[in-house]
């Protein structure tokens, strides 16, 4: 098993060296700047959310995720609803059907065990993955994806930047216990029972926005560290993008 990793982390480590000479190189940013708030559709009833994996000729969130997933000793994913004023959350796990381990180490189990994963992977890229919150928020919340093998939740752990994460895979390693750590914040405002999200990426440049808003310290250098991509939104439903790695867009 330990071989199957190591193989795997230096071909994503040299797609990734590769990737990261191309970008700095032309001068692509990781996400769009500025920041303005526009408002989104919402269910009354309840918090519709998705998550979405577009692809792309360089690395994104999901491909942070993934490495830590399968290189972590207990992987677990949240997708999580945190209140800005209080730190209180509901949260849901994510993802453990491509994360979760086969139960034998066998070659042709584990040979069935890829396929498996495989198709579970192409269904998910292919139609995203849908979550319900049946608590509709009445104060500023955001919207946070996390690694959380602790079990305490999203609220408590710290962001690191999807970069460093990426980073850390440039060279092999083998499992153990990776970081829990936040891949994903978005503050949304509560605005006389409408939600209102920045439509661009917050970045240092936002910081003081952000703390009108009434965010902490520690949640707005999360959302200023992270740069997640906006949310979208359609009737009723609130849209999260973790964009991947996918060879064929290059050189599109």
């Amino acid at each position: 098993m330990a071989s199957r990793l190591s193989t795997v982390t230096q071909r994503l480590a040299g797609i990734f060296l590769l990737t990261c000479a191309l970008t700095c190189a032309i001068g692509w940013p990781l996400h769009p700047q500025a920041q303005e708030l526009t408002s989104l559709a919402r269910d009354p009833a309840r918090l519709n959310v998705t998550l979405t994996f577009p692809s792309r000729c360089m690395f994104g969130d999901f491909d942070a995720i993934d490495l830590d997933m399968q290189h972590d000793n207990k992987p677990a994913l949240k997708i999580a609803m945190v209140d800005l004023l209080t730190g209180e959350e509901k949260n849901l796990s994510a993802l453990q059907d491509i994360f979760k381990r086969p139960d034998s180490t066998k070659p042709e189990a584990l040979a069935a065990w890829d396929k498996y994963v495989a198709k579970k992977r192409e269904s998910l890229f292919a139609s995203g993955a849908s979550f319900v919150f049946d608590h509709v928020p009445q104060r500023n919340f955001a919207l946070v994806v996390c690694k959380d093998s602790a079990g305490t939740g999203c609220h408590d752990k710290v962001a690191v930047d999807i970069n460093r994460v990426l980073q850390e895979y440039e060279t092999p390693r083998e499992r153990g216990d990776i970081q829990d750590r936040v891949y994903f914040f978005q503050p949304i405002v509560v605005k006389g029972g409408e939600f209102l999200a920045f439509n661009k990426v917050t970045d240092e440049s936002s910081r003081a926005q952000l703390q009108k808003l009434g965010l902490s310290e520690q949640d707005t250098t999360k959302a200023v560290t992270l740069q997640s991509l906006p949310v979208k939104s359609s009737p009723g439903v609130i849209q999260i993008e973790l964009p991947r790695f996918n060879k064929e867009k290059c050189g599109q």
